[in-house]
């Protein structure tokens, strides 16, 4: 994924615990998470990015599947933050949707989202820790059966158990 640009500045952090969206009545759309995929040499939740730019533009997705995710996603769903190619691969923190997708700048045939930062949860729930969970709360994570797309679709349910894995997991690094 491309380096992300900051799309504005907010004065105030967001609250951490957003729920998901939940369905009410036949013509709204079903509740909606996300995982959003980056390489934190790219860009990461941590300090030096999300935590400090507060919202910003995430672009650089080329899939067409990705593309119809980012066009599902709306306003204040929740977005997992997930690490990938680098030491520690897991999820990392959270943010939400702040803008639905719009056409991106580089190439109007992509689209772009516009995400605030949530929360650094400060350690990472890692994909050996999910990975023991595949086959129990967590079957049939996206995650599982289409591992390199960038944009997927989180149930509410292995949304709030991934959230329920924070502070039981030790990384390789601190386990050695």
């Amino acid at each position: 994924m491309g380096k992300r640009k900051l799309a504005t500045a907010l004065a105030a952090g967001c609250a951490a615990t957003v729920a998901c969206p939940a369905a009410s009545g036949a013509a709204a759309p079903p509740a909606a998470c996300w995982l959003l995929k980056s390489e934190p040499h790219d860009y990461s939740i941590a300090q030096e990015s999300l935590a400090v730019d507060r919202t910003t533009t995430w672009d650089g997705v080329r899939s067409t599947a990705a593309r119809a995710r980012l066009r599902a996603m709306r306003v204040g769903e929740r977005c997992l933050f997930y690490h990938s190619s680098c030491k520690q691969i897991g999820v990392a923190g959270e943010a939400l949707v702040r803008r639905t997708a719009y056409p991106d700048p580089a190439d109007g045939e992509w689209l772009v989202v516009d995400i605030e930062f949530a929360e650094d949860w400060g350690e990472v729930v890692s994909l050996s820790t999910l990975k023991e969970h595949r086959e129990g709360a967590l079957k049939g994570l996206a995650l599982f059966t289409n591992p390199r797309l960038s944009v997927q679709p989180v149930s509410p349910e292995h949304y709030e158990f991934i959230l329920s894995l924070r502070g039981r997991c030790v990384s390789q690094e601190q386990a050695a």
